[in-house]
């Protein structure tokens, strides 16, 4: 019987319990609404594209280069010895090389230079929704891609942070994040 009535208590306890009410003001954020229509990051982005584009012109004049060296030795392999085109392949296999460490360090750059866009950015908008949450007394704000429902009284603040963002003084450089990925590969040989 003991056992009874107490199973009974904490039925009825946890029952009371679960049918308190929490006034939690809940918010919403969504991340990439705010990524794809800041002015901010759309800069950013235009920057890092126009950077790309210079590398490719670059790596084009490097892969025409290669391919009229290999052109032309083939044109003339027939007229050197074997120690000639040995040396002369050898050329080109330096420029291979240097084709290709030139590719990986680009691509270690924009890889450096894109992980400091995104840690500033994030670090940016969380004070920017820490901000506007506060201001309007929102007590939890989530990412909108991990909320399954949310009902009318749950805000989304979406395009108050995007507003603060694009008009605060938080900056993403792509200029000195490029500077200083190439000082940290610098640093790295």
């Amino acid at each position: 019987m003991n056992f009874l009535t107490l199973f009974l208590v904490l039925v009825l306890t946890f029952n009371q319990a679960s049918k308190a009410e929490y006034n939690l003001s809940v918010a919403i954020f969504n991340v990439q609404k705010a990524e794809e229509s800041s002015t901010k990051v759309s800069s950013f982005r235009k920057e890092i594209e126009k950077k790309q584009k210079k590398y490719q012109e670059e790596i084009k004049k490097m892969e025409l280069e290669i391919s009229k060296t290999t052109d032309n030795l083939k044109k003339k392999s027939s007229a050197l010895s074997s120690q000639q085109l040995k040396s002369e392949e050898s050329k080109i296999q330096e420029e291979i090389e240097k084709y290709t460490k030139f590719i990986q360090k680009i691509n270690a750059i924009f890889d450096m230079v894109k992980g400091y866009g995104v840690s500033d950015l994030n670090t940016c908008l969380s004070k920017d929704v820490t901000s506007i949450a506060k201001a309007n007394n929102v007590d939890l704000v989530i990412p909108s891609n991990s909320v399954m429902f949310a009902s009318d009284k749950a805000k989304d603040i979406t395009q108050e942070v995007i507003k603060a963002f694009d008009k605060s003084s938080c900056k993403i450089d792509s200029d000195a994040y490029f500077k200083k990925a190439e000082k940290e590969l610098k640093d790295l040989k």
